[in-house]
């Protein structure tokens, strides 16, 4: 079976756990999903549960109108499935809450759980078409098992490479994955298929001016990468450029040069630059949609004009055609047709002089 999940005992029995979990557990509305947790219940008086009461009693009455984007949502056109990668700590799940709610939790809080391993969003393109974003965030603790990046990569068509500014080893480890990505789609297939990735450089709202360290009582800065960096960093991520057709024999590698990687830099506490992050992955998508078909008809035609070729060659050669028998004369009969037309001559001369003579 193709990309099969094997799990392991100990993932076996925390997904039994959790399913019983999840049985046994109450009916929860949808909004009460999206809700922040608390680590302690604050004591609510009697007038705050009447007032509760009240205002749940007016919205039952009062119907709520749907959105004009959840109206949209619900007739997409297509979906991409993005996956979102990065070190520990650089801000993969506060950037898909603020993506998909549009809100900030906090260092200080538990990530949102609809948002902690990924989320479907809608997202409205320029040209006003829908699509439905479907981003699946990879777990940190699986960054180092390569059959589930490499199962993670077969399933989706991009990949946003997320690092911390004020982390300069998560810098080096979205490299690496880069790098794993892309030997990985090169060698997944005959000549591979096309996948985006984007670099992303989160907490950008940290300050480059120095900063008071509480510890040390010295000077430290908060922000050890600066845009600079990003931007070199994805310079060296070279992404592959989009192959000829395979029965081009004038293409060499040096007519085509590989391109960098796109990257930006955002701030999911503030927004910054967060809603540039998939419109930007959703038209490399249908970029790279465009060329891998491109790719899978060349292929398909060079696969079967050799098929062709390779079946008149086991044919074999056709027979010659019959040779007609050419009659070459003896020199018997070439010696004798001269002398009986000479002969036929005399006669009909001699013949002619004995008519006149009777006369």
């Amino acid at each position: 079976m193709v990309n099969s999940v094997v799990w392991t005992a100990e993932e076996a029995k925390y997904l039994k756990a959790l399913l019983r979990w999840q049985d046994a557990a109450p009916p929860r509305r949808p909004e009460d999903e999206r809700r922040p947790r608390t680590a302690a219940a604050a004591p609510v008086t009697a007038s705050e549960v009447e007032r509760r009461r009240q205002k749940q009693q007016q919205s039952e009455q009062v119907p709520r109108p749907i959105p004009q984007s959840q109206q949209k949502s619900q007739q997409p056109v297509g979906e991409f499935r993005v996956l979102v990668v990065g070190a520990r700590g650089t801000g993969k799940t506060a950037i898909l809450t603020r993506f998909g709610q549009d809100t900030f939790r906090g260092s200080g809080k538990p990530p949102d759980p609809f948002y902690e391993r990924g989320c479907r969003h809608p997202l409205t393109l320029e040209d006003g078409r829908v699509y439905v974003v479907d981003a699946l965030e990879m777990p940190s603790k699986h960054l180092l098992s390569n059959p589930m990046l490499a199962q993670a990569v077969d399933i989706t068509e991009a990949a946003v490479l997320v690092y911390d500014v004020g982390n300069a080893a998560s810098l080096r480890l979205a490299e690496g994955l880069a790098e794993f990505i892309l030997d990985h789609i090169t060698s997944s297939g005959p000549g591979g298929r096309h996948y985006g990735l984007l670099l992303v450089g989160n907490k950008s709202d940290l300050d480059d001016s120095i900063a008071v360290d509480d510890k040390d009582v010295g000077l430290a800065s908060e922000r050890e990468l600066s845009l600079a960096d990003g931007a070199a960093a994805a310079a060296r991520i070279r992404l592959p450029p989009p192959s000829p057709p395979p029965s081009s024999s004038a293409f060499s590698p040096e007519t085509k040069t590989a391109a960098p990687c796109p990257f930006l830099e955002v701030s999911a506490k503030t927004g910054a630059n967060v809603d540039a992050i998939f419109p930007l992955v959703a038209h490399d998508i249908l970029r790279l949609r465009r060329l891998n078909m491109l790719r899978y008809r060349e292929r398909a035609e060079h696969d079967r004009r050799l098929k062709l070729l390779t079946q008149q060659s086991q044919l074999p050669p056709p027979a010659p055609p019959p040779a007609v028998a050419r009659r070459t004369p003896s020199r018997g009969a070439a010696s004798t047709t001269p002398s009986r037309k000479r002969a036929g001559l005399w006669k009909g001369l001699f013949s002619r002089r004995q008519s006149e003579s009777a006369y």
